[in-house]
């Protein structure tokens, strides 16, 4: 339990920072009372890439806490469908990331508490995204202040 502690606080502490230097960055490079809407676009793409990006971060991890740690199985909840492979995963790191949960694949173990940190994780990324967004969208650069 302990190895699947330091690494899911790892990743988060690793997201979350990752997020704000993806923001901070977007927010030097946007002018929205100048250009509202290529601020918005270039903001978006921003921040997609950067929840891709930690979402395969996750993935990776979830790999090799199953293959090379052995702190969990991600299995898929019904019987017939294959042995997820690193797509599923990928995707499985989406919808976790997301909040969304779908329950088409299943954690066990402590794989578990890694993938409950990824959906803390994905709160507060996304909560922070959208109101950096917010501000872009209505024409204020969010580095400075109201």
């Amino acid at each position: 339990m302990l190895i699947a502690i330091v690494i899911g606080s790892a990743l988060v502490f690793a997201g979350a920072f990752f997020h704000f230097l993806a923001l901070r960055k977007s927010a030097m490079v946007v002018d929205p009372s100048q250009h509202a809407l290529r601020s918005f676009g270039l903001s978006m793409v921003i921040i997609i890439v950067a929840h891709l990006i930690t979402a395969l971060v996750f993935a990776a991890a979830f790999h090799v806490a199953e293959f090379k740690l052995g702190l969990g199985i991600l299995s898929p909840t019904s019987i017939e469908a294959p042995a997820p492979d690193f797509m599923d995963r990928f995707y499985f790191s989406l919808v976790n990331l997301t909040t969304l949960g779908r329950g088409d694949l299943l954690p066990t173990g402590h794989l578990r508490f890694l993938t409950a940190l990824e959906a803390l994780l994905g709160f507060i990324v996304i909560t922070g995204s959208g109101a950096f967004l917010l501000k872009v969208m209505n024409g204020e650069n969010p580095l400075h202040r109201s």
